[in-house]
């Protein structure tokens, strides 16, 4: 079993936060005592702190990772990966992208369509399948096009040439990658490290710290949505 680990809260210093999701307060008469957490309506625990004679209402997935990951970076949020809304340890959470957590919970089959989505899915891949008749008929017309078809395929031909004629190819711009690129700040070696050190179950964040570069950078690579020719 993992040591339980706590850190004062970032969002309030009255509090504590586990590694686990457990809440304590730590200053005043309530000193050490075990807050109450209560599940809201989607499920998520969540939980009351007050500072300065002010209650707010936080969901407790949220505060573990804001004090054990950091701030949450624009554009991402809290993601359970088992999908246990209640198990708020800090090795089952990360930050995502919204399109990240949307593609999560569909393939972990969370996200479930209403009866009128499920219509329309219906609809559309009714029809995006040819009757055989369909498809007779459209390979007869490639075959065989009429006098109008083939007049718009001469013109088109023609204007082609034409410009070919007028001007030069434009020059197609290409991006380096990985080592090639002036603008890195990493080489392949980092690359191999950072996913080694994720794959051993070291936080992005952390990984950042250590490569001094944005969270951002280090979720691409682990996500292989960068550097995708390194292996």
């Amino acid at each position: 079993m993992n040591k339980i680990e706590w850190k004062v809260c970032s969002l309030n210093e009255n509090y504590a936060i586990s590694t686990e999701g457990q809440v304590k307060r730590i200053t005043g008469r309530f000193k050490g005592r075990i807050r109450t957490l209560a599940a809201d309506k989607d499920g998520y625990l969540t939980v009351k702190l007050v500072k300065n004679g002010e209650e707010k209402t936080y969901k407790v997935h949220r505060l573990v990772l804001e004090t054990f990951e950091g701030p949450c970076p624009k554009g991402y949020e809290g993601n359970h990966e088992d999908t246990i809304k209640t198990n708020n340890s800090i090795s089952n959470l990360e930050w995502v992208t919204h399109e990240e957590n949307m593609k999560h919970a569909s393939k972990s089959g969370l996200m479930k369509h209403s009866e009128k989505t499920k219509q329309k899915i219906s609809r559309a891949k009714i029809g995006k399948k040819l009757s055989e008749e369909h498809k007779r008929k459209i390979s007869e017309a490639n075959k065989n096009p009429s006098e109008e078809t083939r007049k718009k395929l001469s013109n088109s031909r023609m204007g082609r040439k034409s410009w070919n004629k007028g001007k030069k190819c434009p020059q197609i711009s290409i991006t380096k990658i990985g080592e090639r690129n002036p603008n890195r700040k990493l080489t392949e070696s980092d690359v191999v490290e950072i996913r080694k050190l994720y794959s051993s179950g070291i936080k992005s964040s952390k990984i950042a710290k250590i490569k001094n570069v944005h969270y951002n950078t280090i979720n691409e690579i682990v996500k292989f949505r960068s550097w995708k020719h390194i292996k």
